[in-house]
Formats: structure tokens, sequence, C-alpha cells
């Protein structure tokens, strides 16, 4: 698995210090898409691999770990499949958490955001498995056909501290999500058609 560590501060929100996020890039699959009954499979001639960067903030207190999505044909629909683990970080149980996540074609255009709310008990360092199959509606076939690359973050946590709870909330990922796009989707030269 390659990985790629970058590093940015970014501004202080709600009274907190200012964030650390780390990005982890990794390749993983292929493009193919299992066809419905008897049909071909979608992207069959495909060599491509699918890529994922898992964004994490040093003050959340979740860490994702090893995340993947993958769309498929489950026998009776196509369906994204979400795995990976999110691990308990701080000392505070975690009652429920969202997880974020945008997706992107081959060629660095978004195809769409989405999230999944988990609600867990989570103590600090226990760990959950993300591993969550939801179908999606056939118009999002033609997008489900080109998802290359994931870019996961947590979004907001529920925390029980100290009999308190409270609601953790992350910093502007947009800035690191544009640093991750330029890696996932370097742009060369353009050069005019003769």
């Amino acid at each position: 698995m390659k990985s790629l560590v970058l590093l940015i501060s970014i501004g202080v929100c709600f009274g907190q210090p200012a964030k650390t996020l780390t990005s982890d890039l990794s390749t993983y699959g292929d493009m193919k898409i299992q066809g419905k009954g008897t049909g071909a499979d979608i992207n069959a001639g495909s060599s491509m691999q699918r890529r994922v960067v898992a964004i994490n903030d040093s003050w959340c207190p979740l860490q994702i770990k090893g995340p993947q999505l993958i769309p498929k044909w489950d026998g009776s629909s196509y369906v994204y499949t979400i795995s990976g683990n999110v691990q308990a970080s701080k000392q505070a149980t975690v009652l429920s958490f969202e997880l974020d996540y945008r997706i992107y074609d081959p060629l660095g255009n978004k195809i769409r955001d989405l999230y999944w709310e988990f609600v867990t008990d989570l103590k600090p360092g226990a760990s959950v498995p993300l591993n969550q199959t939801f179908e999606f509606p056939t118009s999002w076939m033609g997008e489900a056909k080109v998802a290359y690359a994931t870019v996961f973050w947590i979004g907001r946590v529920r925390l029980l501290e100290g009999g308190k709870e409270t609601v953790w909330t992350p910093g502007n990922v947009e800035d690191e999500i544009a640093i991750d796009h330029a890696t996932l989707f370097p742009v060369s030269s353009h050069h005019p058609v003769q």
C-alpha cells in the first residue's frame, strides 16, 4: 500500500487550538463491477485501481483506518459497500458519529458527497468496523461505474465526557481535500492540437 502523509495546520475553530490533519492515500481493488444477472461486467477492460484518501484530524476523538468504498452487484441490486475501521483515540465515550465521504470520477470531477451515521457506545481505545452496505438508486449507476477515488473524514461526533454530552465538530477539511485532489489528479502541461 502506497501511503502519502500530508500535514497542514488550519485556523482556530470554536476556541480550539489549530488542528493538524493527515491524509493517507492508498489504492485497492479494480474498477470492475459484476454485471447484472448474466450481463457482462462493467469496466471489464479496465486495469485502473480505485484510490482512497483517509483524512484524520489529531484533535478528533476518532481516527479512520483502511477505508474503502466499492460499488457492486449483490445479486438483486447495485449497492455501495463501505469497509475499514474507526478507532476511538480520546478519553471519552463516543455515542455516535458521522462518516463523511466524497466520491470522484477518474478525471477528478466530484460525483457526490455522502455521509453515514453510526450510533454506538465506543469506549476509549476501542474500534468499530465500518462494514455498511446501502442500495443506491438506479439513476446513480452512471456515477457508480466511474467511482474512482473516495475521500473519507469524520464529521460530527457526539461524546460523553465526565457525565456531560458534547458534540465535536471538525475544522475546515476543504483545504486538505484540495491538496489531496491535486495529488490524486495531477495536471499535465496542455499542448494545443495541431
